[in-house]
């Protein structure tokens, strides 16, 4: 999950755009649920072109509301281009790791994702990153180690896979900030499920796997519930700052500490916990810093 940079205030209140996230991060957290529980069945490939295609169906109402010429059209189509590459193998590798990783791990280690952007934001942004927030990805960084534990299991080497997942969608998010500038957050969203759906569609022949009427309906279902899920994610974020909702992001952990449990049985060990621990107050610290030195900039241009 990325959050979307924040657009004009709206008129919706404070609670209602918490209340919008939270829900979004539920109905997420069913959605990967899903894709575990069918991506050991049927694979990836499946399981990504019904996140990818059936998540289409509840963004297309808000692409008709600017008409779907308007809506369709960009400024920036290479921007589109790298933005849904990156999305796409970051996806991809995300749910690799749901199928052969424990849920609360695959969660944890997703919440990377700031530190790989601020480490980025140097060389593609320009940006100054000095020592607090460097400190701040090093504590991260020791958290991500704490769970993964090289050395001591059979997992290190399938964690690079939700890494590789969490660099991707840093750079994702990165060029999504950039995008904004120009470009509609649906047609943001809409051209990245589209490319999803075609790339994954493309495969589908090689990766075929017939599903039972239920599972079909579990595929549907969990492509409805994720487009669903990132309308309203993107609604808080366009509707509130930013630092007011991330911190809430990280209730993600507790309901993929509950899924894991009552669908797999999956404990969380007191590693993970550790590691988890150290990441999210990475995050929520990086985050800080971020609003601080953005007064900053601000007070000094003004």
């Amino acid at each position: 999950m990325t959050a979307a940079p924040p657009g004009p205030p709206a008129a919706l209140s404070t609670g209602r755009s918490i209340a919008l996230l939270v829900s979004s991060i539920v109905l997420f957290s069913v959605m990967t649920v899903l894709v575990k529980w069918l991506g050991v069945i049927y694979g990836v490939v499946i399981v990504f072109f019904g996140r990818a295609f059936f998540a289409l169906v509840p963004v297309l109402p808000l692409m008709m509301r600017h008409g779907l010429v308007n809506a369709l059209r960009s400024e920036r189509p290479g921007a589109h281009a790298f933005r849904c590459l990156v999305g796409v193998v970051g996806m991809a590798l995300n749910f690799y790791a749901l199928t052969v990783l424990p849920l609360a791990d695959v969660v944890a280690i997703g919440f990377t994702v700031p530190m790989f952007s601020t480490a980025l934001s140097i060389p593609l942004l320009g940006e100054v990153v000095r020592l607090r927030r460097w400190s701040a990805v090093v504590v991260g960084f020791v958290g991500v180690l704490l769970i993964v534990r090289p050395g001591f299991g059979g997992s290190a080497v399938l964690s690079l896979f939700p890494l590789g997942a969490a660099l991707c969608n840093a750079l994702a998010l990165i060029w999504v900030r950039k995008l904004t500038r120009t470009e509609r957050s649906e047609t943001i969203v809409f051209y990245f499920m589209a490319s999803s759906a075609v790339i994954s569609g493309a495969l589908l022949p090689f990766a075929w796997r017939t599903p039972t009427l239920l599972d079909l309906a579990l595929l549907v279902l969990m492509g409805l519930i994720g487009g669903i899920a990132q309308v309203m994610h993107t609604s808080a974020f366009r509707s509130a700052p930013v630092a007011l909702l991330a911190p809430f992001e990280y209730t993600a952990m507790l309901w993929a500490v509950i899924a894991g449990y009552l669908v797999w049985d999956e404990t969380p060990t007191l590693w993970t916990g550790a590691g988890a621990a150290l990441i999210v107050a990475s995050g929520l610290y990086i985050l800080h810093r971020e609003i601080v030195v953005g007064r900053q900039r601000r007070k000094a241009n003004a």
